[in-house]
């Protein structure tokens, strides 16, 4: 990783360059939570404009779906209630 700290007016300006995977995963943890959709959508393009095929889609049981519905109510009640 190479970092270079460039004087901006009174601030200072940060420059990261990343390598590897696990760098990219940390930036974009450290991320507001407002930006992480950005490298996301970017990927996606990049991706979609190489002609990367499309993963499979997932199948889940009415059963599994119907937890996720149960738990996903659960959560609204209590957040309604102030929980």
């Amino acid at each position: 990783m190479t970092l270079f700290v460039l004087p901006a007016s009174q601030a200072l300006l940060l420059v990261q360059t990343m390598s590897t995977l696990a760098e990219v995963e940390s930036a974009v943890t450290a991320l507001p939570a407002r930006e992480k959709a950005e490298p996301l959508l970017l990927v996606a393009g990049q991706l979609r404009a190489e002609g990367a095929p499309l993963p499979e889609p997932r199948l889940f049981s009415p059963e599994q779906l119907q937890a996720w519905m149960d738990e996903d109510e659960g959560d609204m009640r209590k957040f309604r209630a102030g929980e």
